[in-house]
């Protein structure tokens, strides 16, 4: 059992630093407008397979413009759609210069089915811009987390199908739910002899529901390839984690109360899964069949199609497809008589993402005529087995044609007649054109030593090395004076950031409530970020001058919010505790002494 780290910490609640950057910012008012980058439309969803209880992150990035754009997208129908807002992106490396605008939607299906998105349309400038499509599968709720919704954190994991040919990619995913705080998880994979698990991408994290109950999901999907027929037994997966710990109760120990003290070793489990791998059937394979799994296509070109007879021409082959990717064959280039052939090295890329495995082979071949006349190439072909369809297919190329014209001939009279004797040598004179750079010394003063070499070597390194210390410490000196009033200046706005982040949203929630006091507390305190424990900001604002009252008004305040977030209720109703958080930080404000 091998345990590989998935997120260093996942907490209930999230410190934010602040960086301003001013210096940088300048910089790229300036730069000039002309520079343009190319345009470009593209979308993306984090998930292609959902519940209909999940939500699908929906990015549109339009690359070489900073403007506003109004994106038609096709395909939405069956979907309710949520903006997400809009982030712009600008970059320059090696004096080359990007830009992008970023549009999130949040898409809730609103039916089970297979659904294509987009393509999506924008018209910059006058000029109409398509993208790609994604497809997105939408299924029932799996019935293997609703049983277990009573817990506050469980793991399941499915499989996309429950046979598989040999040498097909099928996806095990774990889902890890969640609603309480933990950290530093850690995830044991099943092993066996035959089957291999590869993680596909990076984990991706949204929310989801489960019989009403909101959960934090982490969902990690690995790629499982086996070379082996048969049934397959795949052993639990479990996940392990710190889990904030509460205070005992009067009831007795339990890991999920109101009030998180310290952390706690924590484990879930999965059920087991079970897959059965089916032999490639032995019917109607073609002799030509080299393992390949998935689906391929393959194509063909010449050029130039017309040549002189002893030029060349140039014959491209590339086979792309979905599926075991590492076993496409190399295509074999026959005799032609008349023709020499020169093959190239071949190119193979691969590409990894969380609907499996991707790739492209290029071959190249330089051919040479060598004698006039109608020459056909081809046809290459290429078989494969199709998942989808459970059924060999070979697909081929057409065939292509090459007119070899006759070569230009030398005329042998025209070249000029090679002389026996040698040429008479005619000796120039020496002219004198400048002095060297380096001067030659012509007296006896040129033999004395100067002053520098008369330092000793720890002499000579001292003047080398004390300017840049010098200077060295003059950046240091500015920089921290800098970054002191920059940490001065976050701290005086932290109370109008605060109010303004609890007054943007009418629904505001307890859990926004507690991170925004949590970031108001950091930027004033002037800390990197994190979240505080009820006795840590005690403690801290104590340190910094804040009355004893004051700081246990706000340890109280956070245990009180805490309590609403982890157990859902409260004693109080939102306003009052939204009016309660901004008298506590008007005062807090006052009291830290900066």
């Amino acid at each position: 059992m091998v345990i590989n780290k998935v997120i260093p910490n996942i907490k209930g609640t999230y410190g934010i630093q602040m960086k301003i950057k001013t210096i940088p910012f300048i910089i790229l008012l300036l730069i000039p407008s002309f520079i343009e980058a190319s345009t470009g439309l593209s979308i993306h969803v984090d998930r292609s397979e959902v519940s209909l209880s999940d939500t699908i992150k929906l990015t549109i990035k339009v690359s070489g413009t900073q403007s506003a754009v109004n994106p038609r997208v096709a395909g939405l129908q069956n979907f309710r759609v949520q903006s997400g807002g809009t982030s712009s992106n600008f970059s320059m490396v090696n004096g080359q210069v990007s830009s992008s605008i970023d549009q999130t939607y949040f898409l809730f299906p609103n039916k089970v089915g297979r659904f294509t998105i987009g393509p999506a349309i924008v018209n910059i400038s006058g000029k109409t811009y398509k993208s790609n499509t994604v497809n997105i599968t939408v299924r029932k709720k799996a019935t293997d987390a609703s049983q277990q919704s009573s817990q506050p954190v469980f793991l399941t994991v499915s499989l996309s199908s429950p046979k598989a040919y040999v040498g097909q990619t099928v996806f095990y995913t774990v889902k890890f739910y969640y609603n309480v705080s933990v950290r530093d998880l850690g995830i044991v994979l099943p092993e066996g002899n035959g089957f291999q698990l590869k993680q596909l991408g990076k984990p991706s994290e949204y929310s989801s529901r489960v019989r009403g109950k909101k959960y934090n999901v982490i969902e990690i999907r690995h790629a499982l390839v086996t070379e082996r027929t048969g049934s397959l037994s795949l052993e639990p997966t479990e996940m392990k984690m710190n889990v904030l710990e509460r205070k005992h109760s009067r009831h007795g120990f339990s890991v999920f109360d109101n009030f998180f003290t310290s952390a706690r070793p924590y484990s879930v489990r999965s059920k087991p899964a079970k897959l059965t791998i089916l032999s490639l059937p032995e019917a109607n394979r073609p002799s030509e069949f080299t393992g390949l799994v998935g689906e391929f296509a393959i194509q063909a070109q010449l050029d130039p199609t017309r040549i002189p007879s002893g030029e060349s021409t140039t014959l491209s082959i590339k086979i792309s497809g979905q599926g075991n990717v590492q076993l496409m064959p190399d295509i074999t280039m026959p005799d032609i008589e008349h023709i020499k052939v020169y093959s190239d090295q071949p190119v193979i890329s691969i590409n990894e993402s969380a609907t499996g495995y991707s790739g492209e082979k290029t071959m190249k071949w330089a051919l040479v005529p060598q004698k006039e006349g109608d020459y056909v190439i081809g046809p290459f072909a290429l078989s494969f087995f199709s998942s989808q369809k459970g059924q060999y297919k070979t697909v081929s190329t057409p065939q292509m044609h090459l007119t070899v014209t006759p070569g230009k001939k030398v005329d042998m009279a025209s070249l000029p007649a090679t002389q026996d004797h040698a040429l008479p040598q005619i000796k120039k004179e020496v002219t004198f054109f400048q002095r060297d750079i380096l001067p030659v010394h012509d007296h006896a003063d040129a033999l004395n030593v100067s002053i520098y070499d008369r330092l000793t070597n720890w002499q000579q390194l001292m003047m080398i090395a004390i300017p840049p210390l010098i200077y060295l410490l003059i950046v240091l000196l500015f920089y921290r004076k800098t970054r002191l009033k920059l940490e001065k200046l976050t701290s005086k706005k932290a109370l109008s950031h605060l109010n303004k982040a609890l007054n943007k949203n009418a629904n505001l929630h307890i859990s926004e409530m507690l991170k925004f006091f949590n970031q108001f507390l950091n930027e004033r305190l002037q800390r990197s970020g994190g979240t505080l424990t009820p006795d840590e900001a005690k403690q801290i604002l104590i340190s910094s001058g804040v009355d004893a009252d004051l700081a246990n008004n706000t340890q109280s305040i956070i245990k009180t919010l805490e309590a609403a977030v982890y157990t859902g209720q409260s004693d109080q109703d939102i306003n009052t505790l939204k009016q309660s958080i901004e008298e506590l930080a008007k005062k807090l404000d006052k009291g830290i002494k900066s």
